[in-house]
């Protein structure tokens, strides 16, 4: 019983890690769709 308490909510805290990485993911791509003439703008200054 212990072991499957253990099992389950180690993978909660997998699944709900998994989908805030992936959230953060989508978030940066949103942030660099809505600002790509930034990061367009300083490619050249870093090169």
């Amino acid at each position: 019983m212990v072991t499957f308490m253990v099992w389950f909510f180690s993978r909660r805290a997998e699944e709900s890690r998994k989908r805030a990485i992936q959230q953060a993911i989508e978030e940066a791509a949103a942030d660099s769709w809505k600002q790509p003439d930034v990061r367009r703008a300083q490619a050249p200054e870093a090169a």
